[in-house]
């Protein structure tokens, strides 16, 4: 059989595409050769879920970078994203590299057959048709390009810093746009202090299984053969150096020289480790700081979180389960059904709403109070969080609350982004929408935040915690979450982590402080005069007493 000169055209371009393929396939095989085993391990997993917990310098985004590349290489039409917090973040690591181990620095390097647009920072394969984009989660214009589209992988770097308004978005949009070509979701990143989050729930070591689909790799320092000193530490090594065996006689080991050799490489580079996060000191190698970074370890850390939430000693804060209707707002009739049925028989339940009015874009949050007036638990009732609110819908969302369980008291920013959503926001909320709304106090923050982590402290004469949350409410959540940020102000005071939304614990605070002042508090007897707590509770009073000679709704004296 004679082949028509079509058919000939049509088998070398077969042919031609076959050989372009696999010449593609040997440069994606040559630039991961230099990968060590445990980023081979994760790069080649067949998973479609895999995380990667890492400790600093271990190698995770230097190897996943050239991962990303060589699967686009392998893959014929890819489509792939990579996603760091900002914007400038993506290119610096992932881009650039912090040691010139980016992309698009790997390309130049390497001269792969690649088009780089600096501006998008994509990575374009023309011969095969593949692509690189990354994004920042700051630049919401790319962000929305991307959740249009289908991906072969999607991987999310520096994942312990993801947002927690975009744990659904992975869920309900990222996933989904992988199933059109059997793609695969990586995480990777290095314990935080925050532990929380999906990165969290996903890598905890803890003992707790993994979420069911997740392949979990972890590994440190200590593993990067291209790390020219060595600065981690295994379990067996910290033993020994704590027992002082390092330091000692020879090491009496299979390979005594090697092995001596790392021994001392790793105790310089811990040195290193332990005087970069120490300061003028040097931070103990068993401190949480040294165990998140050097051993990428999840470790808790108290001092580190704002709020009590973590701290409760008396049993869980939870009380009931958050109340939702079917299309995802509080169902607050069947809410105030789980408080205590002598309220409701009484008709003594007390009610006060805190809010924090985000003027669009910014979210707008709610929280409700329930207490009785001759008992000192306090209720969540409800607590909800949204973004893209404008004034009328937020007005619109606190009737509906006023039309179902009438609260006794309203408390309401008007300050910062809320400020234009409310100009002239006290009259014109009472005339308008009939919401009588007073300003939040919001000077002296900090003693309001010691009062109301003393609430969720506290317990009652039969046990149970003074304050109950609902679980899985918006408020419990931020509970959890809101950190202070590891440098103070210029002025000494302690700020609140930007990066953690602390909307819905705000307005809880609006209405706590409002509550507190109007709920019966046990006396407690006053401390012996002359007694180190006498005198810190009388500078307490003093302190008080200047901030609340023209602030009615200021709190009282320690006792």
């Amino acid at each position: 059989m004679t082949l028509t000169a079509d058919q000939r055209v049509a088998i070398q371009r077969r042919l031609r595409d076959r050989s372009v393929v696999r010449q593609y396939q040997e440069l994606g095989d040559h630039l991961t050769a230099e990968h060590f085993a445990e980023q081979r391990a994760a790069n080649n997993d067949p998973s479609r879920l895999t995380a990667d917990l890492c400790g600093r310098r271990a190698g995770k985004s230097r190897g996943k970078n050239k991962g990303m590349l060589a699967r686009a290489m392998r893959t014929r039409g890819g489509r792939f994203l990579v996603i760091n917090e900002t914007r400038n973040e993506v290119r610096r690591i992932n881009w650039i590299g912090v040691q010139g181990d980016g992309m698009a620095t790997v390309v130049e390097k390497e001269q792969l057959p690649a088009v780089l647009n600096a501006s998008e920072m994509s990575v374009t394969f023309p011969e095969i048709d593949s692509i690189i984009n990354c994004v920042g989660v700051d630049d919401e214009a790319s962000i929305r390009r991307a959740l249009g589209g289908a991906y072969h992988g999607v991987w999310w770097d520096e994942a312990q810093k993801i947002p927690p308004r975009f744990e659904q978005t992975i869920r309900e949009v990222f996933m989904p746009t992988l199933l059109d070509h059997g793609g695969t979701f990586a995480l990777t990143g290095s314990p935080s202090r925050q532990m929380a989050g999906l990165f969290y729930d996903v890598t905890r070591d803890d003992g707790k299984a993994t979420p069911r689909g997740w392949s979990v790799h972890r590994w440190n320092m200590l593993a990067n053969p291209h790390f020219g000193r060595a600065v981690c530490i295994d379990e067996t090594w910290y033993a020994r150096n704590k027992r002082g065996e390092i330091d000692g006689g020879p090491y009496d080991g299979p390979e005594p020289a090697r092995e001596r050799a790392k021994e001392l490489r790793m105790r310089d580079g811990i040195l290193d480790l332990q005087s970069l996060y120490g300061g003028p000191d040097v931070a103990p190698i068993d401190s949480p700081i040294m165990l998140r970074e050097a051993f990428g370890r999840w470790t808790h850390e108290d001092a580190a979180y704002t709020y009590a939430f973590h701290r409760c000693e008396y049993g869980p804060l939870h009380y009931a389960p958050q109340r939702f209707r079917a299309d995802g707002f509080p169902d607050i009739a069947k809410a105030m059904r789980d408080l205590p049925m002598v309220w409701h028989e009484q008709d003594e339940c007390v009610l006060a709403v805190g809010a924090d009015l985000g003027y669009y874009p910014d979210p707008f949050a709610f929280v409700i109070w329930a207490w009785h007036p001759k008992r000192a638990t306090i209720y969540e009732v409800a607590s909800w969080r949204q973004t893209h609110l404008d004034t009328e819908q937020q007005a619109a969302v606190l009737r509906s609350i006023r039309d179902v369980c009438e609260p006794s008291f309203w408390v309401a920013d008007a300050g910062g982004g809320g400020r234009p959503a409310v100009a002239g926001w006290s009259r014109e909320w009472i005339d308008r929408y009939g919401i009588p709304f007073n300003e939040a106090t919001k000077h002296n923050k900090d003693a309001a935040i010691e009062n109301f982590n003393a609430d969720m402290l506290a317990r009652t004469a039969d046990g149970r915690p003074r304050m109950q949350l609902r679980e899985g409410s918006p408020l419990s959540e931020e509970l959890s979450r809101v950190q202070w940020m590891r440098v103070r102000s210029a002025t000494g005071r302690q700020m609140e982590d930007p990066s953690i939304p602390n909307d819905t614990a705000d307005a809880g605070l609006y209405a706590h402080r409002a509550a507190w002042h109007h709920r019966i508090r046990p006396e407690a007897p006053p401390p012996p005069i002359g007694s180190d707590a006498y005198y810190a509770a009388a500078e307490k009073a003093m302190e008080y007493a200047n901030h609340t000679q023209d602030d009615e709704d200021d709190f009282e004296p320690a006792w």
